[in-house]
C-alpha cells in the first residue's frame, strides 16, 4: 500500500509527542538535554548523508563529482549554531 510509511511516521510522531507532553516532566534536565542533543546530532548526520549520497560517482570508468553545493548547503545549520553560541544566543532554553 503506497503511503503506509507516511502514516506510520505520522502515528509515531503523534504518539511520541503525546508521551513527551505527559511524561516529559519526569525526566531530569540532564537527560532531557542529552536527548535533545542526540536528536539534533542524528538529524545532522542524516542530512549530511543524504546530501553526500550522490556526491561521488563512477561514469565510464572515471570518478566524477556532482552536487558539491548540496553538501556545502547542508552544513549551514552547524555554522549558525556556532555563530549563535559565540554570541550567547540560544534557541533551547
Amino acid at each position: 500500500m503506497p503511503g503506509l510509511g507516511t502514516f506510520i511516521n505520522i502515528a509515531a510522531i503523534i504518539a511520541g509527542g503525546t508521551i513527551g507532553y505527559f511524561f516529559g516532566g519526569l525526566l531530569k534536565d540532564r537527560v532531557h538535554e542529552g536527548l535533545i542533543m542526540a536528536s539534533g546530532l542524528g538529524t545532522m548526520f542524516l542530512g549530511i548523508s543524504g546530501a553526500t549520497e550522490k556526491l561521488l560517482s563512477i561514469k565510464s570508468g572515471e570518478l566524477t563529482s556532482v552536487s558539491n553545493m548540496m553538501m556545502i548547503l547542508s552544513l549551514w545549520p552547524l555554522l549558525l549554531f556556532q555563530v549563535f553560541s559565540k554570541l550567547n544566543i540560544y534557541c533551547i532554553s
